[in-house]
């Protein structure tokens, strides 16, 4: 099976656990509890508690397939839901590893509603910060080699780009957007900043890529 259709299944899971949680096929809650404290939450979705303190689902653990699918929403909430879910199950055995498995089931779920609360702020602010290889991506952008094609080739349109790019860099800086994610990431923006504004400054357009007849070109 490929990559594309094994996060499919994965999802088709989650979501077949949403439209059945309220009756679960194996009723779970009526059965003992082994040392994984397995939850059979539909035939397609069993989740386990392993001894390192990490939570599995079908054998994968759940931190590592929350990080790869940061970005789908749906992944995330069904995640959520079923967490919950798990933990009402595990609360009501009354098992003693109870206290430690609900503080990991909490510090997940704190992961989570972070990783929402950052989507919502980049979808309402129109910015999007990704951290790649050490370079800080906005909107998918790598501004540190835009800079380097304009010190290359300054053309007019590059510089409008540029200078839109700055003015919302400036809006971060102000935080207009109020989110702490875009406050971790305060420095790299500054810096950024500065460099685009160093950059528009001191490197004057080429005038061989002016339009013909434009009054600079003359100059």
């Amino acid at each position: 099976m490929s990559e594309i259709n094994t996060l499919r299944s994965r999802f088709k899971r989650l979501d077949t656990g949403r439209s059945s949680s309220t009756t679960p096929s194996t009723n779970a809650s009526d059965l003992p509890l082994d040392h994984q404290l397995t939850f059979n939450r539909n035939p397609n979705e069993k989740w386990t508690y392993g001894d390192d303190g990490h939570f599995y689902l079908n054998g994968e653990e759940v931190e590592e397939l929350l990080t790869n699918n940061s970005e789908v929403v749906s992944f995330q909430s069904g995640v959520s839901e079923a967490l919950s879910e798990y933990s009402e199950l595990v609360r009501k055995k009354n098992d003693p590893r109870y206290s430690k498995f609900a503080s990991r089931v909490d510090n997940v779920q704190t992961g989570i509603l972070g990783n929402m609360k950052r989507i919502y702020d980049e979808k309402t602010g129109g910015m999007s910060l990704q951290r790649r290889r050490g370079e800080l991506f906005i909107n998918n952008i790598d501004l540190r080699r835009i800079l380097a094609m304009y010190h290359l080739r300054p053309t007019p349109k590059a510089q409008t780009f540029l200078r839109n790019f700055l003015a919302k860099l400036n809006l971060i800086l102000m935080n207009k957007s109020g989110s702490p994610h875009f406050e971790r990431a305060n420095d790299m923006i500054k810096s950024l900043y500065a460099e685009v504004k160093r950059a528009i400054d001191t490197t004057p357009i080429n005038v061989d890529y002016l339009p013909a007849g434009s009054s600079d070109r003359n100059c």
